[in-house]
């Protein structure tokens, strides 16, 4: 017995397989009465008993009947009938070869001819058409016992048959007999193939004089090379008293085995098949196979294939013109395989009609089911009647679908319901399948399309699609995208667009066979699109909020996806937005990972909003601004660069991005490093590395200019903070205390941050007054100069290191320390407030004043001379705290330069003062001629004081500037008083008056008869004096002398009056006494000298004089009558 018929085989059941317990027998069986042991006993004995007669009558008649046949039949007439049964078995000639026959014990007959060995071949072409095992014929026994041969059944084992030599033509074309004559497989052909094998079937059966035939394990061979075989494992066709031909069996095709069964009735007269129905189904098994390469391929990974089959086919013939058979095809798991991801898998009911006559396959319903989605539809396919010009056979189909639903598993979209026509051509010799027009029609749109798809053998289909849409809302166009067609664009658009409609669109593929799968992803010659949305909203991934109602193009090709975005709105979840213009998004190499897009969108909108979106990653602005959207005001625009994660397992810190925003009205409420940003307009660019800020603000309601870079994430850049301030002096004690005792008036003042707690400043001090009141110096406004210091700050107070002021002519160089905004101390190791300058100056906070020690070699003290000697006492320093504090000064200078180019060495000086009143000064130094020279200038009870004693009278002056053309003598100046009101008394002794240009004016303007020198002539460049005197008045801005004389050998003069006003005026009047020496004995007579003298002119001869206008230069006038007025006379003709 064939143990192939007993192979393991996996079964699967459907839903509609299993039964209702109740409706099986022993359900509906009536319960049976127990019978009585005893009888139980009794009938058990007596069917033992029976069963053993019949099995010793059943033996005993075959052995006889073997006996008798044995004895009635010969050997050659088993050999004739058995190639008599095979001959009409095959319908052709044929020629036996038997390796031996036997009789033996069939299972259904009792005695069976078999034939070991067998093999049949054509008698035409020696072909061979079978070769056996084994043919078992079963021998009826009625005949058999008369002497005759009657085979009642046959069985074929171990075979192979040549399927090809079977036909009476041969040949390899096993389709031959469905094709018409343009080779097309016929509807009507197919009909007629059908029922005549089934004619043939009954025929056969007859001629043979057999009622069954069983194959077992026979193998038919393909028509030709490269076809696989049929595995039969079991075939039964039996013939019934009825007429009916019953048949059921197990066979394989390949890998695939399957089932079939059905039954035939054929009427009286044999003319016509009146009932035909047969059932094939192919079982779910573990491989699926390629159906374009017959290759098999392991399960989970299958190319194309059928996961399970069923085929069912039933039919008649109405008459010997008229046959209709109608099809029902089943598949389950059925699965298409372009190349994952492009693999699709589903199930498909189909049932079709072929009726003579129409040369048509009508298929009357469809449905394919895939995922969530579902196409019904119905339509004909036949061999075209008209075939094109070319004149290629070729077959026409039309289709249409209604009550369709879309909904492809990976779409988040709902169903679509559609309704579809489809139209085209197939052509067996091209193997190429064409979609001339494909017209799909949803609720609220409509979408054109084209298609074809070649076949070549060992390859994936080659497909072409040209899919258009002229309006129709983006949910469903997303349905439509054809799941092979640019996987990564597709299922980026299905993820991320959402909303709106699609207008003027297309999509094309272009592939040649075997380009789908082969692992090489499709370029942008082979598949593109593109897709203009309207009021669409773009996910742009992460955390990142969406683009809505945003219009903009959606291109592909190949693995590149390009989206542009002309118009949108960025909604946060707080409520704010951003417009969003001109922006682009673009994915590079989609099947790559990791797998990144590239951002590029224009922004614009509220501050809170744009830090808002800057706050999702990647940028992430909280890492580097510590305030929230909330602390923001003001307008800002700009673009966003951004490299976007399509996937959650990328790191952040590799991704690129770039923020550059421009903004006006900038507020921010929190301070920054102290100061309160208002009004900012500027830009601002961050990346990765940095963040870079360019602007104009008000920084505490200063006017500044900021240019800043911070190192971001660990970067090696240098931190820059550059911030020009445009201060005055009210502004800049609030950013810069403590520089008030040495700045006054505007100031660009520029920070540059080295470290968070050190910033680099540099203060152009072209506009400033810049002031040192404790050594008397000051630079005024319009004299360009710079200061640079690093500005460090920590609990102590502000310290300026390395502080350089710079300027044409001077410079310092030191470190100075501030302390709650006022100057605690100070180093200059390096001062040059003049050319000859060189000296040191310390500082130091001394109560509520400061103490300042100053060494060196050499001091211009110009300036401090000028500052000492003006009517404020000091120089018009910074204001603020320098005006109120107290000032010591200790200096000790090997040279000390004063105007005139007057140098005293030796010089010690000290001094105090409070602020800018006049403060208390003691010098002591040598003159150029080793003159000793001494000053004071304190203050006593509110008094102020000032006395000077020199022997060298004209160095003193020189130096102070009080008077230049003074050379020599001794002198004692005196000046006491409060209020600012100084007066007192100078006197002066043996000294020359050189170069006096008007003292020369008036010996000048003095008439030739008043001249009474030895030769009639007063050399006014060198005039000696035995005596100088003057009473001194002084008041701020005003000086006074009264009582003036000037005497001496040659000349004398009186004078009186203003010196100098506070306009600059000078107002003085004298009488001028040309020899003097002479002159005056007159004044010295009793009586007739106060006639002839004038009183305290003491002089003969003398001439008036007034000098008015501007003390600098003042314009002399002379009375030339009163040079012979005598004496007294004069006083009529003196200036009043």
């Amino acid at each position: 017995m064939n143990q192939d018929a007993f192979r393991h085989e996996k079964v699967r059941f459907r839903r509609g397989d299993y039964a209702a317990l109740e409706s099986y027998p022993s359900s509906c069986e009536p319960i049976r009465h127990v019978l009585r042991r005893p009888l139980r006993r009794q009938v058990v004995r007596w069917s033992a008993h029976s069963m053993g007669g019949l099995i010793a009558l059943a033996i005993m008649l075959a052995a006889a009947l073997y006996v008798a046949g044995l004895a009635g039949v010969g050997s050659g007439r088993l050999r004739a009938e058995a190639e008599r049964a095979i001959a009409s078995l095959s319908g052709l000639d044929v020629n036996t070869e038997f390796g031996g026959t036997r009789l033996t014990v069939d299972r259904w007959r009792f005695l069976a001819l078999e034939i070991r060995d067998a093999k049949v071949v054509r008698t035409d072409n020696g072909q061979s058409l079978l070769e056996a095992g084994a043919i078992r014929f079963g021998v009826r026994v009625g005949p058999l016992l008369t002497g005759h041969v009657q085979l009642g059944s046959a069985t074929i084992s171990d075979a192979r048959i040549a399927a090809a030599d079977l036909r009476p033509s041969g040949g390899h074309e096993w389709n031959a007999a469905i094709k018409n004559d343009a080779g097309l497989i016929e509807p009507d052909m197919v009909n007629d193939a059908v029922f005549g094998a089934i004619h043939r079937a009954f025929d056969l059966v007859a001629a043979a004089g057999t009622k069954s035939l069983e194959l077992n394990n026979v193998v038919l061979l393909p028509p030709r090379a490269g076809m696989r075989e049929l595995a039969i494992s079991r075939l039964v066709v039996s013939r019934e008293r009825s007429g009916h031909i019953l048949f059921e069996g197990n066979a394989a095709f390949g890998e695939r085995a399957f089932a079939i069964e059905g039954s035939a009735t054929r009427s009286s007269d044999g003319e016509r098949i009146e009932a035909l129905t047969a059932v094939l189904d192919v079982p779910w098994i573990e491989t699926s196979e390629d159906i374009t390469t017959n290759a098999l391929h392991p399960a989970g990974n299958p190319l194309t294939g059928i996961g399970s089959m069923k085929l069912s086919v039933t039919g008649s013939q109405s008459g010997k013109e008229g046959a209709a058979l109608t099809v029902v095809f089943d598949v389950d798991d059925a699965h298409l395989g372009l190349g994952s991801p492009d693999s699709m898998s589903g199930s498909a009911d189909i049932r079709a009609s072929l009726v003579s006559g129409t040369r048509a396959i009508v298929i009357e319903t469809g449905r394919i089911s895939t995922g969530r989605s579902s196409f019904n539809f119905r339509g004909i396919i036949g061999p075209d009647t008209q075939p094109q010009s070319s004149n290629e056979p070729t077959y026409h189909f039309r289709l249409e679908s209604g009550g369709s639903t879309v909904a492809p598993l990976d779409s988040p979209e709902a169903a679509l319901p559609v309704l579809a026509r489809i139209a085209g051509r197939y052509e067996p010799e091209a193997r190429r399948l064409t979609a001339d027009l494909i017209a799909i029609r949803t609720p609220n749109g409509e979408a054109m399309a084209s298609a074809a798809a070649t076949f070549e053998k060992g390859k994936s289909p080659g497909l072409s699609l040209a899919l258009s849409v002229a309006r129709m809302p983006t949910s469903e166009v997303k349905q439509l995208w054809p799941w092979f067609a640019a996987h990564g664009a597709r299922k980026w658009v299905l993820d991320n667009v959402f909303g709106g409609h699609v207008v003027d669109s297309s999509l094309r593929l272009r592939v040649p066979p075997g380009r789908l799968g082969n692992g090489v992803p499709l370029s942008d010659e082979e598949v593109s699109g593109r897709f203009e949305l309207m009021d669409t909203r773009f996910d742009v991934a992460g955390r990142i909020p969406p683009v809505r109602d945003s219009n903009g193009t959606v291109r592909f090709g190949g693995t590149n996806v390009d989206i542009a975005i002309s118009s949108g709105a960025v909604f946060m979840p707080s409520g704010r937005s951003v417009s969003a213009t001109e922006g682009s998004f673009a994915i590079r190499d989609i099947h790559i990972l990791p797998r990144i897009g590239k951002l590029d969108i224009k922004v614009k909108g509220e501050a809170p909003a744009v830090l808002e979106l800057a706050s999702y990653e990647p940028i992430n602005a909280s890492r580097f601004i510590d305030f929230k959207p909330e602390d923001l005001s003001g307008k800002v625009s700009g673009q966003v660069v951004a490299d976007i994660p399509l996937q959650a397992d990328i790191p952040t810190d590799k991704l690129d991005w770039r923020v550059a925003l421009d903004y006006e009205g900038l507020a921010i409420a929190k301070p920054i490093g102290g100061q309160m940003v208002t009004a900012a307009k500027g830009n601002l660019l961050v990346k990765p590395q940095s963040a870079n800020i360019q602007a104009e603000a008000r920084l505490n309601d200063v006017p500044a200019r900021i240019d800043i870079i911070e190192p971001l994430g660990g970067s090696p850049l240098s931190r820059k903070r550059d911030v020009e301030l445009q201060l005055d002096n009210q502004s800049r004690d609030k950013l810069v205390p403590g520089l008030s005792s040495m700045l006054s008036g505007p100031a660009t003042v520029t920070f540059d941050a080295v470290r968070q707690d050190q910033q680099k400043v540099s203060v152009d001090l072209t506009r400033t007054t810049l002031s040192l009141p404790w050594v008397g110096w000051r630079k005024g406004g319009g004299i360009p100069a710079k200061a640079t210091f690093l500005m460090e700050r920590d609990e102590a107070g502000i310290h300026l290191r390395d502080f350089r002021l710079s300027g044409e002519t001077f410079s310092a160089a030191g470190t100075i320390n501030l302390t709650s905004g006022s100057l605690s101390s100070a180093r200059f190791d390096q001062v040059k407030l003049n050319r000859a300058d060189d000296f040191r100056v310390d500082i130091d906070r001394s109560g509520g004043g400061y103490a300042i020690t100053v060494r060196g070699a050499s001091l211009d003290a110009r300036s401090l001379v000028k500052r000492t000697l003006s009517e404020s006492g000091g120089g018009q320093g910074g204001g603020g705290s320098a005006e109120t504090a107290s000032v010591k000064l200790d200096a000790e200078l090997e040279t000390v330069t004063g105007f005139h180019g007057e140098k005293l060495s030796g010089v010690k000086l000290s001094y105090s003062s409070q602020g800018s009143s006049p403060g208390s000064m003691n010098i002591s130094a040598n003159s150029s001629s080793g003159a000793r020279i001494t000053a004071s200038d304190m203050m006593e009870d509110g008094r102020r004081t000032i006395r000077m004693q020199s022997v060298d009278a004209g160095a003193a002056l020189r130096f102070l500037d009080i008077y230049p053309h003074m050379q020599g003598g001794q002198i004692g100046l005196t000046l006491a008083g409060s209020g600012g009101k100084l007066s007192g008394q100078a006197d002066a002794r043996n000294f020359w008056i050189v170069n006096e240009p008007r003292l020369g004016s008036l010996v000048a303007a003095t008439p030739a008869e008043g001249r009474r020198g030895q030769d009639g002539q007063v050399d006014g460049s060198r005039v000696f004096f035995e005596r100088g005197f003057a009473v001194i008045e002084k008041q701020p801005g005003h000086l006074k002398l009264d009582r003036g004389v000037l005497r001496g050998p040659s000349i004398g003069t009186t004078f009186q009056g203003t010196l100098y006003d506070t306009e600059g005026n000078m107002a003085m009047t004298g009488t001028f006494m040309p020899a003097y020496g002479v002159n005056r004995i007159f004044g010295e007579i009793p009586l007739i000298g106060q006639i002839l003298g004038n009183g305290r002119d003491r002089g003969l001869i003398g001439v008036t004089y007034r000098l008015t206008g501007k003390a600098a230069e003042p314009q002399l006038e002379v009375n030339p009558i009163s040079a012979i007025a005598p004496g007294i006379f004069r006083q009529i003709f003196e200036y009043r």
